[in-house]
């Protein structure tokens, strides 16, 4: 007997057939859009990881730095014996004894022994003497005390400030620092004298000078100074500002102020800053700055 097996294979409906045969068409009918959007969403995440290269970026030399103000001095020391008779009213009598400062701050400098003067562009006949532009008779004490005056130019950019020390180093200084509270002497070790003098310009032909006393003293060391264009390292010491002698002096083209002590008045802050004991007698030094120049510093890189 035989059996007959007979195998059955399902059909499935015409709309399932239809449906999938548009399946597998759809990639040749949307034009492989499928794979573009896929790449294009690779590159949108990868976007952020890539460097940015802009249509032009100046090299450091290209880009031009601001011009600066800067303001040319000289500082000239004079030296003569205390009791010179270059030192006495004559010397004064034709200096501007700054008339222009504040008349509680003019009366503070003179009764802690500061002096200063204004004067023009041509210096009176007896200073003329002691920078050495006119002859005299030369005597040898004189002579032995003291150092021949030299010009030293002092360059700054305008806001900024120099150091001029006007003693020399001393192992100890001992003084009753003025507007302390308690009156009593302050011994300092390894101390100097110096001017801080800051320099800004402030109109063609014109600049003002500021002078600040300070008492430098203890070991040089490393430190970090605030400066114009910011913060920079140099070796200093310890420093005391005397604020409240702050004076200020404005100077055209050639003009100088000149900065002493009043040899009358003796214990005196400015005698510390301008005299100097010698074997032979105290030796009174007078400070003279002179407004040389003002120029415009410009950039090196142009392009």
């Amino acid at each position: 007997m035989r059996f007959l097996v007979r195998t059955v294979v399902p059909v499935a409906p015409i709309a399932c057939r239809i449906g999938l045969g548009l399946c597998a068409l759809w990639p040749l009918l949307s034009g492989c859009q499928l794979f573009d959007r896929g790449v294009s969403a690779i590159r949108r995440r990868t976007a952020a990881y890539r460097p940015v290269h802009k249509a032009h970026s100046p090299s450091r030399h290209s880009r031009t730095p601001p011009s600066r103000e800067i303001v040319r001095l000289e500082a000239t020391f004079v030296e003569r014996p205390i009791n010179d008779p270059l030192w006495g009213p004559a010397l004064w009598r034709e200096a501007d004894e700054v008339s222009d400062l504040d008349p509680g701050l003019r009366r503070k400098l003179r009764q802690n022994g500061f002096r200063i003067g204004h004067l023009g562009s041509s210096p009176p006949r007896p200073l003329a003497k002691l920078l050495g532009w006119k002859k005299e008779i030369p005597d040898d004490r004189s002579t032995r005390s003291r150092r021949q005056p030299v010009a030293r130019p002092v360059v700054l950019h305008s806001g900024d400030s120099a150091d001029i020390q006007t003693s020399e180093w001393l192992p100890t200084l001992t003084l009753t620092l003025p507007g302390s509270a308690d009156d009593k002497p302050s011994t300092f070790q390894h101390a100097r004298c110096v001017l801080r003098l800051s320099a800004s310009r402030l109109q063609d032909g014109w600049a003002r000078l500021e002078f600040v006393p300070e008492i430098h003293y203890g070991p040089r060391r490393w430190r970090s100074v605030s400066t114009q264009t910011g913060w920079s390292g140099r070796t200093t010491q310890k420093i005391a500002p005397l604020y409240d002698h702050r004076f200020t002096i404005d100077l055209s083209l050639g003009e100088m102020v000149m900065i002493s002590v009043d040899p009358h008045r003796r214990d005196t802050l400015g005698r510390h800053f301008f005299v100097e004991p010698n074997e032979t007698g105290d030796v009174q030094r007078l400070l003279l700055v002179r407004l040389v120049d003002l120029t415009t510093a410009k950039p090196i890189y142009s392009q």
